[in-house]
């Protein structure tokens, strides 16, 4: 359950969903590089696909919205939280700007940390950047 969250945190995900179409899905913590991940990227797609058509799709209120899930070690697939569908929802690996016409219409693509992707700096949002620099800044 819940208690194996903390110990596998790279198992969570960020999926956006658009008028009932899963069409993105990103690592949660995308700052962590996993060799584990990229293995089986392909694999938690398929299983995050297959849960969301069988449990999640029409089963909402909304048409569009993110909604985060976290895969056990037993694959079973949990909702962890749901967010409305707009730029206020960290984007993980994606961007809302760059990425806006792949969240609104795919074809669904699953990101994960890739090997080398540099600076991890560079993946904090603009506003958690501002308030680091001012938190330095103060001394």
């Amino acid at each position: 359950g819940l208690d194996e969250i903390p110990e596998r945190p790279l198992f969570e995900f960020r999926a956006f969903v658009h008028e009932n179409k899963l069409n993105a899905v990103t690592q949660y913590y995308s700052f962590i590089e996993s060799t584990e991940l990229q293995r089986r990227k392909d694999e938690i797609k398929s299983i995050l696909l297959k849960f969301f058509e069988e449990h999640v799709k029409g089963k909402i209120p909304h048409e569009s919205f993110v909604i985060d899930f976290y895969v056990k070690k037993n694959n079973e697939v949990m909702v962890i939280e749901l967010n409305p569908f707009h730029n206020g929802a960290g984007a993980g690996l994606f961007d809302w700007r760059n990425d806006r016409e792949l969240f609104l219409n795919g074809p669904l693509e699953t990101r994960v940390m890739e090997s080398g992707r540099g600076d991890p700096y560079a993946l904090v949002p603009g506003v958690w950047k501002r308030w680091i620099n001012e938190q330095f800044e103060k001394d």
